[in-house]
């Protein structure tokens, strides 16, 4: 779930509190074929391996379980099934995200929709064009045993967020808009929730994964409001507008391995859970929900709706006024539906 001339994009990326960002190539790549002949004859089979193979770049957070299906993919050589060397480029900051697409460091990232339209407001020369997955799970979560066992139970008290502007605190407003709740939302920190709802600081969090599929299922917290059933928002596919008119083809090939691994991920739970698993160390019980809300529950066609822009906007006006966002119509795509499903 990281343009420097595009300055306040960087800001409100990093403000937003996504982990996501980008660094990558874009030409040829590495592969080997392993033979019986001399060392001479393998490195030309090498070679031509490699030249067979078009690279691309995906910037991804080391820390963020949302890329798990890119680390499984990578595992399992999905994207080289379909001719792409695909790198995973470790990034730390959010800030990354917009600004390595438009210096080049990069060729595509995936963010949630509302992060990406944000940069287009302010002049980030990119363009949103299929769909990816769910954004990472989040919950409003209260204490086990508190007396804030429903929404309304909420009503005047303080809900815990990561920052103020982060999607936790998009999410906290439009409960709290919604209910009508009266409710203060309180800044506790990234890593800050947990503790605070334990304390008694806050009568409720609004918690992201894993943590808040550990706490339930540790039996620490219980669920106010699941927002991957409640407000179901995506993360989408982008890439610099000049780099994505001049590499469709790669493009077509990139979105072909990402929706064929997913529904064969669909229907094996085990190859789904995997990296949750192995590469991010999560208990199985936190795996089979990740993998039910961010996984299976993924789109399977690079289709982008109207209504998938709405969903992000609706956020993003409960959390504060955002001017100039581009109508949601405008941004809805199904430019390589018919490309990728053909041949998929």
């Amino acid at each position: 779930m990281k343009i420097k001339r595009v300055k306040s994009t960087a800001v409100l990326v990093a403000v937003m509190g996504v982990a996501l960002a980008a660094c990558g190539g874009s030409s040829s790549t590495s592969s080997s074929t392993a033979t019986t002949a001399s060392p001479a004859t393998t490195s030309a089979s090498s070679a031509t391996t490699q030249a067979s193979l078009e690279s691309a770049s995906i910037s991804v957070i080391p820390v963020s379980d949302e890329f798990a299906p890119l680390y499984e993919m990578q595992k399992t050589g999905a994207f080289k099934s379909q001719g792409v060397n695909m790198s995973l480029v470790n990034v730390e900051s959010g800030s990354a995200l917009v600004t390595s697409l438009e210096a080049g460091t990069a060729d595509y990232t995936q963010a949630p929709i509302g992060v990406l339209v944000n940069a287009l407001a302010h002049g980030a020369p990119i363009t949103i064009f299929a769909a990816a997955q769910p954004v990472a799970g989040f919950e409003l979560e209260s204490k086990a045993g508190s007396k804030f066992t429903t929404i309304q139970s909420l009503k005047g008290q303080k809900i815990g967020i990561s920052a103020a502007g982060s999607i936790t605190a998009q999410y906290a407003a439009y409960t709290n808009k919604q209910y009508n709740l009266g409710a203060t939302l309180v800044p506790v920190g990234a890593n800050g929730q947990v503790s605070a709802l334990e304390s008694g600081e806050v009568a409720a969090v609004v918690e992201a994964s894993p943590a808040c599929y550990s706490l339930v299922s540790s039996g620490k917290a219980q669920v106010l409001v699941n927002y991957a059933t409640a407000v179901p928002t995506l993360q989408a596919w982008a890439a610099s507008t000049a780099f994505l008119k001049s590499h469709q083809a790669l493009t077509v090939k990139v979105l072909k391995a990402w929706y064929g691994a997913l529904k064969s991920y669909d229907s094996n739970s085990t190859t789904g859970q995997d990296p949750f698993i192995t590469t991010f160390k999560e208990a199985p019980s936190v795996a089979a929900q990740q993998y039910k809300y961010i996984v299976q529950n993924s789109p399977l066609s690079p289709t982008l709706s109207t209504s998938d822009f709405q969903a992000a906007y609706s956020l993003l006006s409960a959390g504060g006024s955002v001017s100039g966002l581009p109508p949601a119509q405008s941004l809805a795509t199904t430019q390589f539906t018919s490309l990728v499903g053909a041949a998929s």
